[in-house]
C-alpha cells in the first residue's frame, strides 16, 4: 500500500514538472487540480471552447474568478499556457 501511495505521489509530481497545458487539458485533468472543482473546470472548458488562451492575462480575463492568487496556485501545480508558467509581472489584466 505504501508503495502505491509513493508511486502516485511521484507520478503527480512528474506531471506537475512536465506541465498541464490549460489549452489541451481534459476535464478529468482539470478536475484533478487540488483546490479546484467542477465549476472551475466548466468555466475553463467553456472559455477555451471559444478560442485557446493566448497567455495568463487572457486566461484571467476570460475565466471568471481567476486572479493572480489563483493563477499562482494553478502554476505551482504545473499548469501552463503556451508552455509558460504564471509570472505576475507579465500578466497585467484589464477587466474592461
Amino acid at each position: 500500500m505504501a508503495r502505491a501511495v509513493i508511486l502516485c505521489c511521484g507520478l503527480w509530481q512528474a506531471g506537475a514538472a512536465l506541465g498541464l497545458d490549460l489549452n489541451a487539458a481534459t476535464e478529468a485533468e482539470l478536475d484533478g487540480l487540488t483546490g479546484f472543482g467542477p465549476a472551475f473546470t466548466a468555466r475553463v472548458m467553456q472559455a477555451r471552447a471559444e478560442r485557446p488562451f493566448q497567455d495568463w492575462a487572457d486566461f484571467m480575463r476570460r475565466v471568471k474568478g481567476v486572479r493572480e492568487p489563483t493563477a499562482w496556485r494553478l502554476s505551482r501545480q504545473g499548469a501552463r499556457i503556451q508552455q509558460a508558467p504564471f509570472v505576475a509581472s507579465t500578466a497585467r489584466v484589464s477587466r474592461d
